[in-house]
């Protein structure tokens, strides 16, 4: 039987202390990079996990990887791993229908708060074709539990999600993905980061094989996650950023906009197509900077990068435009490298979460401002 791990010290994951038990005092709370602890702790993690040792402690993390460098020691060699192993950890994270009722009670309250501040609506509920409703199918199901009129899980689970592997990854990803859309909002964090590592466990290893992890992530997700992923990169710059809705807007799916002595407006074109953006596609993103919001430039990111041979290039044409930037796949992998950390591809799902999330909160702020 493996035994706990005695003196390692891994890297946390944001917000956790990470815990494998409490007899002999044994509580991980310093960082320290170490591949040697890391891969001790990594199976004695895994044989927790698969069920060959007891769990420890009611608060020895399961449903998400205990650290980032667990995270990373395992993703690094998935390929040549037991898929009856992969799918037990997989299960795990991605875990069975449940109730959490010390968390359901919480955001009962968050939810009457919110009604007490006049956030929801009041009175008659509109039941039209494509009405908003009063709560959502969550705030329903722990609603009911609380009341005691129902006896069924709050949470429901994703292990089915499993069954569309390995033959389906681009669905399993998209089950994820979803769930974390519909319960950014009300997840706890260590539920996100879950979820989060299981869609990493499915990318690397049903999708991504021995290939680069961040070209394929930036040429595989969805383009609209592809929108809120640059937001997320541009945030990481220093700015406030808005995803606009999703409709022709004239270039500006993302408006990045950035206050004090260097304050600016940016106005970016997202595109992960396959094929290389051209001089007239360059030059009309210039011509719309100016309408609607004045934008100090425009930023053109496409994966397949732009024309550069030949007479008119879309290069050239940018050098002729001061406030026309170009931001092809390779350079937009180094920045998302440097102001979103390396390992991005891995917390992929999270990250455009959290930049979902934030969307959602300032267009509910702006909204109660203006009412």
């Amino acid at each position: 039987m493996l035994k706990k791990p005695a003196s390692a010290e891994p890297a946390c994951r944001p917000g956790r202390v990470f815990k494998f038990g409490q007899e002999k005092g044994f509580r991980v709370t310093v960082a320290r990079n170490n591949q040697d602890v890391a891969s001790e702790e990594l199976e004695y993690w895994l044989s927790v996990v698969t069920g060959e040792v007891p769990q420890p402690s009611d608060d020895f993390i399961v449903i998400a990887f205990p650290t980032n460098a667990v995270r990373d020691e395992y993703l690094v060699d998935i390929s040549r791993r037991a898929e009856s192993e992969v799918r037990r950890v997989l299960a795990s994270m991605l875990g069975d229908s449940r109730s959490l009722p010390e968390w359901d009670a919480l955001q009962l309250v968050v939810l009457d708060a919110a009604r007490s501040a006049g956030m929801l609506p009041s009175g008659a509920v509109d039941d039209s074709l494509g009405s908003r409703p009063q709560f959502s199918d969550y705030h329903r199901r722990a609603i009911l539990a609380a009341a005691g009129e129902s006896s069924g899980p709050t949470w429901p689970g994703l292990t089915w999600v499993l069954d569309l592997l390995p033959g389906s990854p681009d669905r399993a990803l998209a089950v994820v993905s979803a769930y974390l859309l519909a319960h950014a909002q009300v997840l706890p964090d260590l539920r996100i980061t879950g979820l989060s590592d299981a869609a990493a466990i499915i990318r690397s290893r049903y999708i991504l094989g021995e290939t680069d992890a961040h070209h394929r992530v930036l040429s595989t997700i969805h383009w609209r996650d592809f929108e809120f992923l640059v937001a997320a990169l541009y945030e990481a710059k220093g700015y406030e950023v808005e995803v606009t809705r999703a409709q022709k807007d004239g270039g500006r799916d993302v408006i990045a906009r950035r206050t004090g002595a260097d304050a600016e407006t940016l106005h970016i074109a997202c595109s992960r197509g396959t094929s290389k953006k051209s001089a007239a596609e360059v030059a009309a993103l210039n011509g719309r900077l100016d309408t609607g919001e004045r934008a100090s430039r425009g930023i053109f990111v496409n994966i397949a990068g732009f024309t550069e041979q030949g007479p008119g290039t879309a290069a050239k044409v940018a050098m002729e435009m001061p406030r026309i930037n170009l931001l092809g796949g390779d350079e937009l992998q180094w920045q998302m490298n440097e102001h979103l950390g390396a390992d991005w591809p891995f917390r992929v799902e999270r990250i455009i979460a959290a930049a979902r999330h934030g969307q959602h909160a300032a267009e509910t702020a702006t909204s109660d401002c203006s009412s």
